[in-house]
C-alpha cells in the first residue's frame, strides 16, 4: 500500500502560560549558539505535535517511539509553510511526553530572538492566534499493521476496516509509524477562523526503497477515477463534464502571499530552469491558492510520453524541446477545502481566470447519451476526461487498452528486470498472475501505464494478456480505480450493442445482441482489421462466451441487411463500417468480417 495519508493534531502553548525553569540552559546546551542566549534576548512557545491516538487516515504514534521522535526533534529548524527557499524564522531545542486530554503527547518547545526581523510580528501572530497551526516533515521506513504486524502495503488489511480476530472478536485496523529516522523540519501554518489551536497535515508513505521527505501541510486529496475503456458504462441519462485527456505530468502550483511555487504531487519543489519561466511570467489572480495542474512536454507539435517529462526535470537526456502548464482543477482556496462536486470547482476557477483563460483546460458539459459525439470533437489521440455533475468522481477514457498499475516488486536477471504489480479496484489491491519485463528503469512504487490486449480476474490476481509497459503514469496517487475494467456488464442502453471476447489464440468472438449466433474471428489482431484484412467468421453459440474474458464494447449506430451480407456501423472498441459477407473457399460456404472505411476519420475537430 503507497501513499497513505494521516492527520493529527497539536496546538501551541497558550499566550502566559508559565515555561518550567532551566529552558535558557536547554538552548545553550543543545544549540550551542556562539554567543549565550540570555532571558531577554528570545521569545519561547511550544508545541502539542503529535499523540498516541490513530490519526483521520489510520496512522499512529505508539507511545514506545515517542522517545525516539523527542531524540529527532531537538534541533530542527522552524520554518513558515515549509518555503525551504527561505531561512528557519526559529528552532527547536527541547522536547518532552507529556499527558494531556487522556492521551500521550510529545510537546516540543522553540524559540527565535527578539530583535530578528519581524521578531516581534512572528510573536503578535502566534499570540493573537493567527499562527495556530504547524506541520512537520519526516522520513520513516515501516508502517506496521496493527492486527498481522506487516507492512501494511503488503497485507490484506486497510485503515478502518473491521476483521476478525482468532479471539473471535472484530479488530479495527491501522498502521503504526516504525523506523523513524529523522525529522526535517517544523512549520508554522497560517489559518483563519480556526476555533481551537490545532496542527494538521499530511503524511504518505513513501516505496520501502524510495524515502522521501514527508511533508505534513494542506492536504491536496483529490476525486476518485475509475478507468473505462466503453463510454457506454457511463448512464446515458445524466450530464458530465467532459475535457480533453493529455499524457502529462500531475504537478501541483501553490500560490501563498505573492510567492508562487510548482510542487511535485508527493510536495517536493520543482527546480528546472524551463519551468521557473511560468510563475515569473505570468499574472496569476489574486488569493492564496492551490491548483491541480498538467505539464506537458513538445517536440514540435507533438506531444510526448510522461517519462519523457521526468527527464526533463531529472535533467537527463530527453526529447522535450518546449512545456505547457495547463490547470486541470481547484484544490485549495484562500486556504479553505473547495467543494467536492466538480462544476462548482470549475465555477469558482473560471470567475478566478476570466482575465485569461488559456491556461486552462476547456471543458464542455454533456448528456452521457453524447459522449461518443464528444469524444471526436474533443478527445485527444490518449482520450478524454470525464466528471459526473452530479457525484465527486471522475473518469479516464483510453482509446489504446491502457491501465495503471504500481510496481511492488522488482527481480534482476542478468541485465534484464522483471517488475511484480497491482492494481486498485474498489480500494482492493490486485497483484497481476504473472512479470512483466521492460526496457524501463523503475522502482518500487512507480506507477507505470501498462497496454493489454485484455485483463481479466482470477480469483484475487489480475488476469492480463499481452502486458507491456508503454509509459510511467503522470499521477502520483492510488486514486485511480480498475474495477470498471473488471466488470463486463454493461450499462443499461437504449441503442443495440456488442461485446468482443478473447478466445486465445484462435482470435476473438463477436457477439451481436441483435443476432442469433456469435462470430469467431479467426486470426484477429487490432492492427489488422484496422488496416482492412478479412477475417474468417465462423459461427459460434452465444452460451460459449460466457466463461470468456471481455476485450471490449460498444453500440451499433446503424444496421443495413443487403441479401446475405450485413453492413454495421459500430462505435466503441470496433470503430466504423464493417462488412460481414458470404464467400466460396475451397469450395465450401463461408463468411468473412473486414473494415469498410480504411483511411477515413470520424467527422469533426481532432487534436493529436
Amino acid at each position: 500500500m503507497e501513499n497513505l495519508i494521516g492527520k493529527i493534531t497539536a496546538s501551541l502553548i497558550e499566550k502566559g502560560q508559565s515555561l518550567p525553569d532551566g529552558l535558557i540552559d536547554k538552548i545553550n546546551e543543545n544549540i550551542r549558539p556562539p554567543e549565550a542566549i540570555r532571558p531577554d534576548d528570545i521569545y519561547i512557545r511550544a508545541m502539542y505535535l503529535l499523540s498516541d491516538e490513530v490519526n483521520s487516515y489510520g496512522g499512529r504514534f505508539p507511545v514506545e517511539e515517542h522517545d525516539c521522535i523527542i531524540r529527532l526533534l531537538v534541533d530542527c529548524p522552524v520554518l513558515v509553510g515549509h518555503r525551504k527557499d527561505s531561512l528557519p524564522i526559529a528552532r527547536t531545542f527541547y522536547a518532552e511526553k507529556e499527558q494531556r486530554d487522556g492521551r500521550n503527547w510529545v510537546k516540543v518547545h522553540f524559540y527565535w530572538l527578539k530583535n530578528s526581523d519581524k521578531g516581534e510580528d512572528l510573536r503578535k501572530n502566534i499570540d493573537g492566534g493567527i499562527y495556530k497551526e504547524c506541520s512537520i516533515s519526516f522520513v520513516f521506513r515501516f508502517p506496521e499493521c496493527s492486527i498481522c504486524g506487516s507492512d501494511i502495503r503488503d497485507c490484506r488489511h486497510r485503515p478502518f476496516k473491521k476483521y476478525d480476530t482468532e479471539a473471535g472478536k472484530q479488530q479495527e485496523a491501522f498502521f503504526n509509524y516504525r523506523q523513524i529516522e529523522k525529522v526535517l523540519e517544523v512549520s508554522l501554518v497560517y489559518r483563519g477562523s480556526v476555533h481551537e489551536t490545532s496542527i494538521t497535515g499530511n503524511l504518505f508513505i513513501p516505496a520501502k526503497e524510495d524515502i522521501r521527505e514527508l511533508s505534513i501541510g494542506i492536504e491536496h486529496k483529490k476525486p476518485i477515477k475509475y478507468r473505462i475503456w466503453d463510454l457506454n458504462r457511463l448512464d446515458k441519462e445524466k450530464d458530465y463534464f467532459v475535457m480533453p485527456a493529455y499524457e502529462s505530468l500531475d504537478v501541483i502550483l501553490e500560490k501563498t502571499g505573492e510567492t508562487i511555487r510548482l510542487l511535485n504531487a508527493d510536495k517536493t519543489m520543482i527546480e528546472n530552469k524551463i519551468l521557473s519561466d511560468y510563475p515569473a511570467g505570468t499574472e496569476w489572480p489574486k488569493g492564496e491558492y492551490t491548483l491541480d495542474c498538467r505539464l506537458i512536454g513538445f517536440r514540435g507539435k507533438s506531444r510526448l510520453p510522461v517519462y519523457e517529462v521526468l527527464n526533463l526535470l531529472k535533467g537527463e537526456k530527453t526529447n522535450v524541446r518546449r512545456v505547457e502548464l495547463k490547470i486541470y482543477d481547484l484544490l485549495h482556496h484562500d486556504r479553505q477545502a473547495v467543494a467536492e462536486i466538480f462544476s462548482e470547482r470549475r465555477s469558482l476557477l473560471e470567475e478566478m481566470f476570466k482575465d485569461d483563460s488559456k491556461m486552462l483546460i476547456p471543458v464542455k458539459k454533456v448528456n452521457g447519451g453524447r459522449l461518443e459525439e464528444c469524444l471526436n470533437r474533443y478527445g485527444t489521440r490518449y482520450g478524454i476526461e470525464i466528471f459526473d455533475c452530479s457525484l465527486p468522481i471522475g473518469y479516464l477514457y483510453t482509446h489504446r487498452k491502457i491501465i495503471p498499475l504500481r510496481i511492488h516488486g522488482k527481480k534482476m536477471q542478468g541485465k534484464k528486470a522483471y517488475y511484480c504489480l497491482h492494481g486498485i479496484s474498489n480500494e482492493e489491491r490486485l497483484p497481476i498472475s504473472a512479470v512483466i519485463s521492460s526496457d524501463f528503469d523503475l522502482d518500487e512504487g512507480d506507477l507505470v501505464e501498462v497496454e493489454v490486449y485484455s485483463i481479466g480476474r482470477n480469483g484475487n490476481n489480475l488476469r492480463l494478456v499481452q502486458p507491456k509497459i508503454i509509459d510511467i503514469s503522470g499521477s502520483y496517487s492510488d486514486n485511480i480505480d480498475i474495477a470498471y475494467l473488471l466488470d463486463a456488464k454493461p450499462a443499461e442502453l437504449s441503442a443495440p450493442t456488442y461485446g468482443v471476447f478473447e478466445m486465445g489464440k484462435e482470435g476473438v468472438v463477436l457477439r451481436i445482441d441483435d443476432d442469433s449466433d456469435c462470430l469467431l474471428l479467426r486470426g484477429y489482431l487490432a492492427e489488422l482489421i484496422n488496416d482492412g484484412r478479412r477475417l474468417l467468421a465462423e459461427s459460434r453459440a452465444k452460451s460459449e462466451v460466457q466463461t470468456l474474458i471481455v476485450c471490449g464494447s460498444g453500440t451499433i449506430i446503424d444496421k443495413k441487411v443487403r441479401g446475405d451480407s450485413v453492413t454495421y456501423n459500430l462505435q466503441g472498441f470496433l470503430k466504423g463500417r464493417f462488412v460481414l459477407k458470404p464467400i466460396i473457399l475451397n469450395g465450401r460456404n463461408e463468411r468473412i468480417f473486414y473494415r469498410l472505411d480504411i483511411g477515413r476519420f470520424p467527422e469533426g475537430n481532432h487534436e493529436d
